[in-house]
């Protein structure tokens, strides 16, 4: 079952739009620097690259689709799934990766839950995967109940 919707919350579209124009806006009324302009678009277009689209899961894997790839996390390495509370990951570091800018994605670190790695646009719909190997990573489809549900049943 295919899970289309990863919107960005509040905060990430205030951010994505604000660095957006700020960007462009360097980009075509700055000095005209090549290297700089192609920095900025670079980093414009890897940010949207890495950014969840949507999410699905299937008998084999659950998967986060982006522009050009997928990531898959194979079920059978799955130990928990559980839908987690926004105060829950409120305090997370980000260690290496993007807070905002289309999402947030990348590598945190929380005192309760260690070592993260995020692939979530919205913070309202986390979902933490726990992983055989001691990974965990945190994903946000809008229909969290019912993808967490979704993912028991089958």
């Amino acid at each position: 079952m295919k899970f289309k919707s990863a919107e960005l919350d509040t905060f990430a579209k205030i951010i994505t739009i604000g660095i957006f124009v700020l960007f462009v806006g360097i980009i075509i009324f700055g000095h005209q620097n090549f290297y700089l302009n192609s920095v900025l678009f670079l980093v414009i277009f890897v940010s949207g690259m890495f950014s969840p689209i949507s999410y699905s899961i299937d008998k084999e894997f659950i998967s986060v689709y982006f522009l050009f790839f997928k990531k898959k996390i194979p079920r059978k390495d799955i130990v928990e799934i559980k839908t987690l509370e926004s105060k829950e990951v409120k305090f997370s570091i980000r260690t290496f990766g993007i807070g905002g800018f289309f999402g947030y994605i990348g590598f945190f670190y929380n005192s309760k839950f260690g070592n993260m790695r995020w692939f979530a646009t919205n913070r309202n719909y986390f979902i933490l995967i726990s992983t055989n190997n001691r990974k965990k990573i945190v994903i946000s489809p809008k229909l969290k109940d019912k993808f967490v549900s979704f993912f028991n049943e089958t």
